[in-house]
C-alpha cells in the first residue's frame, strides 16, 4: 500500500514538472519577455507546490528542483530558438491561466502545450510576403514619404524577405549576411529611384528595412536593465545596437554604390534663382539689379544631424509627390493598417477577435503619441514615454474587463512595435541623406544610439504602465500577469 501511494506521488510531481518544463519552452519560444519568464514560472512552481529554482540565461531556462525528503535535486535544461508569435503566445497565456485555476487538468494542459508547440504558421511564405509588401505601404508616410515612395517601396522590401527566407533555409549562420545584404538592396533601390528627383531616398531606404529592424530584442534589453538584470541587458542590448549598426553601414554602402557605379553625386542643398532688383532700405546703397541665387545651406545637413526625416518638397510639385506625414491627420489613416499587418507578421491569426483589439490599443496609443508631440515639440524621449505608457494601461484595463480571457502582453504588443519605427522617424529615421560626404561606421552607431533611445523610452513607459497594473491587482497573488 505504502509502495502504490510512493509510485503514484512519484507520477503525479513527475507531471506536474513536465507541464512546468513544456510551459518554459513555449514562453521561450514564441517570444515572452525574458525579464518576466522567471517570476512567472515561480508562480508555476508555487501553485503546483514544487521547490523549484528557475535561472534564464540567452536561449535557455534552467530548472532545479529540490527534494527536501531525500536531500537530492534534479536539474532540467530547457533550450529553444525565440521567434515573436503572438496568437501562440496568446493560446498559452489561455492553458496557463486554465491550469492555475484548476480548469483543466496538468495533464490536459501538457497535451494542449505540445499541440501548440506542434502547430504551423498560421500564413505561408506567400502569405508573408504580401503582409511584408502592406508593411512597407502603410510605414512609409511615418518616414516623411509621399503616395509615390509608398507605391514603390515595398518592392525591395518583398525581396529582401524572400532573400532572407531562401537563405535561412540553406543556412541560419549566414542570417547576419542576409541582414546586410537586405540594407543594401534596400538602399541601392532607393538611391536610384531617388536620382530621378520624383522619390525620397530616406523614406525608402527606411522603410523597406523596417520590417527587419531589431525591435523587440532592443525592447527586452532595455527592460531588463529597467529590471537591474545587468548581465541579459548588456548581451541583448548590444545586439540590438550591432545589428542596427550593421543595417546603418549597409544602407551607406547601398547608397554609394549605385552613386559609384552610376557616376551620380546626391545633393541636398537647396537652390532658388530670382530675377529683380534689390533696393536698400535707407536709400543709400547702390541698386543691384539681375538674377540672384538664394542657397539653404541648413538642407545640406544630413537627417542624423536635423532630427528628422529630411524629404524636401517644393509646394508647387503635386499632391502625390508631397510628404502625407505633412497632414497631421493622416495618420489615422495608415496606423491602423500597419498595426493589423505587423500583428500577423509576427504570427496573429486574422480571424480573431484580438486582432482588432490589437489595433484598436495602437490607435490609442498613436494618438497619445501625437498629442505628446503637439505639446511636447522636441522633446522626443518624454514622447516616446507617453504612447508606451498608454498602450500598457489600455492592455491592461482590456484585459480586467475581459475577465483575463484576453492577455494583456499580447493586445499591446503590436502598438509597442509600431512605437519603434515611429519613434525612429520622429528622431531622423535611419538612412543617411549623404552619400560618401561623412564616415560610415560613424553615422551607423548614429542610428543604432538612437534605436536604443527610442526603446528605453518605451521601455521606461512600459515599466510605469505594469507598475499601475500591479497596484491595481496586489489583491490576486496566486498567479503572474502576462504583461510587461
Amino acid at each position: 500500500m505504502i509502495l502504490k501511494q510512493t509510485s503514484h506521488t512519484s507520477t503525479a510531481v513527475r507531471a506536474r514538472q513536465t507541464f512546468m518544463q513544456k510551459l518554459a519552452k513555449a514562453l521561450i519560444s514564441f517570444g515572452f519577455p525574458p525579464h518576466r519568464l522567471e517570476p512567472t514560472l515561480d508562480a508555476v512552481a508555487t501553485y503546483l507546490h514544487l521547490d523549484a529554482t528557475t535561472s534564464f540565461s540567452a536561449r535557455r531556462v534552467q530548472i532545479v528542483y529540490e527534494d527536501k525528503k531525500t536531500g537530492t535535486s534534479l536539474t532540467r535544461v530547457i533550450r529553444a530558438a525565440p521567434a515573436l508569435a503572438l496568437g501562440k503566445l496568446h493560446d498559452i497565456h489561455m492553458i496557463y491561466r486554465a491550469v492555475m485555476h484548476d480548469e483543466i487538468s496538468i495533464d490536459d494542459g501538457s497535451r494542449r502545450l505540445d499541440e501548440i508547440i506542434r502547430a504551423p504558421d498560421p500564413y505561408p511564405l506567400w502569405g508573408k510576403v504580401l503582409i511584408v509588401w502592406g508593411c512597407g505601404l502603410f510605414i512609409c508616410p511615418a518616414f516623411g514619404g509621399s503616395v509615390l515612395d509608398a507605391l514603390v517601396v515595398s518592392v525591395p522590401g518583398a525581396l529582401i524577405f524572400l532573400v532572407q527566407q531562401y537563405i535561412a533555409s540553406k543556412n541560419s549562420n549566414l542570417k547576419s549576411i542576409s541582414n546586410m545584404l537586405a540594407a543594401i538592396i534596400g538602399a541601392f533601390y532607393a538611391r536610384g529611384l531617388a536620382s530621378t528627383g520624383y522619390f525620397c531616398f530616406e523614406a525608402i531606404a527606411s522603410a523597406s528595412i523596417v520590417f527587419i529592424l531589431p525591435a523587440f530584442p532592443a525592447l527586452c534589453g532595455a527592460l531588463e536593465l529597467l529590471n537591474e538584470n545587468w548581465e541579459r541587458a548588456v548581451a541583448s542590448i548590444g545586439y540590438a545596437v550591432l545589428y542596427v549598426v550593421v543595417l546603418g553601414m549597409g544602407l551607406s554602402i547601398g547608397s554609394q554604390l549605385f552613386c559609384d557605379i552610376a557616376n551620380y553625386t546626391p545633393s541636398n542643398t537647396g537652390t532658388e534663382t530670382i530675377t529683380g532688383m534689390f533696393v536698400a532700405g535707407s536709400q543709400t546703397a547702390p541698386l543691384f539689379q539681375g538674377s540672384f541665387t538664394f542657397t539653404n545651406q541648413t538642407s545640406s545637413i544630413s537627417s542624423l544631424a536635423q532630427g528628422n526625416v529630411n524629404c524636401l518638397s517644393d509646394p508647387s510639385w503635386p499632391w502625390w509627390r508631397q510628404s502625407i506625414s505633412q497632414y497631421s491627420w493622416t495618420w489615422i489613416l495608415y496606423i491602423p493598417c500597419f498595426a493589423l499587418l505587423l500583428s500577423m507578421l509576427n504570427g496573429q491569426p486574422f480571424m480573431k477577435k484580438q486582432t482588432l483589439l490589437m489595433v484598436i490599443i495602437a490607435v490609442i496609443g498613436q494618438a497619445a503619441n501625437q498629442a505628446a508631440n503637439r505639446w511636447l515639440l522636441g522633446q522626443t524621449y518624454v514622447v516616446n514615454v507617453v504612447g508606451p505608457f498608454t498602450l500598457g494601461i489600455a492592455g491592461i484595463v482590456a484585459s480586467r474587463l475581459s475577465h483575463g480571457r484576453q492577455t494583456a502582453l499580447t493586445l499591446m504588443l503590436p502598438g509597442v512595435l509600431v512605437s519603434v519605427p515611429g519613434g525612429i522617424a520622429a528622431a531622423g529615421g535611419l538612412a543617411m541623406t549623404e552619400g560618401g560626404t561623412s564616415d560610415v561606421a560613424i553615422n551607423a552607431l548614429g542610428i543604432g544610439g538612437r534605436m536604443i533611445s527610442v526603446a528605453t523610452g518605451i521601455s521606461l513607459g512600459l515599466v510605469l504602465s505594469a507598475a499601475v497594473g500591479y497596484v491595481a491587482q496586489l489583491h490576486k497573488k496566486r498567479t503572474a500577469i502576462f504583461a510587461f
